[in-house]
């Protein structure tokens, strides 16, 4: 429960997610109903495979504004933007407000990062953000439950230092997820155009290339170790291509790894090699 300038106040499931899009819309969307109104809501809604929840909130807020519906229900499965002196309860997966009228806003979504994120599907390509941020994707053709859960834990480390970064591993570990992981295939690869890729075996490795075609993109391998070193080179594709190759171990941390996804992202390349 946060409070916001005009002393209306947000009113979320502990641990659930509403962007900051998201919520500076609900105030905006409160602030311009009528007096009446007790309460604007965004409802959870389920993540597209390959979008995180910031992206799916930033494309659910390029919809037109005035498609506000009428709520029928007091208990919301979702989050409120509650007038001052409206009274609510908070429970585990739903807010429940004392009175109406409710107004459910379709430009505004919830995410539960906590919810079972099942087998995974296809990527869409409604998991590229609409920003200029870089996409990377983790992929993985093996089952490896403890590389996976590591990936789970880069990933949300990546995605609050504003990277997009996707899980693309055949089995995704439960557990605290920001993105909604996605199948480790060909469609999800060109689905989502990543600016780097990172190979967690060597099958994805040799797949890149193929799947990727004449996009430019950045190639990271994963090493055996388990240090925190970084190293980056220039491969020459042919005389007027090449591509920044990098391999890091599994010591690396979400602050480096973002660095390094901007280092290598096609349009930021500085040629040489480097340690870390």
């Amino acid at each position: 429960m946060s409070h916001v300038a005009d002393d209306s106040v947000l009113a979320i499931p502990e641990g659930w997610l509403l962007d900051r899009v998201g919520r500076d819309r609900l105030r905006r969307q409160l602030t311009a109903a009528e007096s009446a109104v007790a309460a604007v809501v965004a409802e959870r809604d389920e993540l597209p495979p390959g979008s995180s929840h910031r992206v799916a909130s930033e494309r659910r807020a390029l919809g037109p504004g005035s498609e506000l519906r009428p709520g029928r229900d007091l208990t919301v499965d979702g989050a409120a933007m509650v007038r001052a002196g409206v009274g609510f309860d908070v429970g585990e997966s739903f807010v429940a407000l004392d009175r109406g009228p409710v107004l459910i806003d379709p430009g505004a979504v919830v995410h539960d990062p906590w919810r079972p994120v099942g087998p995974p599907r296809h990527a869409s390509p409604l998991g590229r953000p609409p920003a200029d941020r870089p996409v990377c994707v983790f992929l993985g053709l093996e089952r490896d439950p403890h590389l996976a859960d590591w990936v789970r834990a880069l990933v949300n480390g990546l995605v609050v230092r504003d990277v997009e970064a996707r899980i693309a591993v055949p089995a995704p570990t439960g557990g605290l997820h920001l993105t909604k992981p996605c199948a480790p295939t060909e469609a999800s690869v060109r689905a989502l155009a990543p600016d780097v890729l990172v190979a967690l075996d060597d099958a994805a490795g040799e797949l890149a290339g193929p799947w990727l075609g004449q996009r430019r993109f950045g190639l990271v391998r994963l090493t055996p170790d388990t240090t925190s070193e970084v190293t980056v080179q220039w491969r020459h594709l042919g005389p007027w291509r090449r591509r920044a190759e990098a391999a890091i171990g599994r010591g690396i941390d979400p602050a480096a790894m973002a660095a390094l996804v901007h280092h290598i992202r096609p349009g930021s390349r500085r040629p040489g090699r480097r340690r870390h």
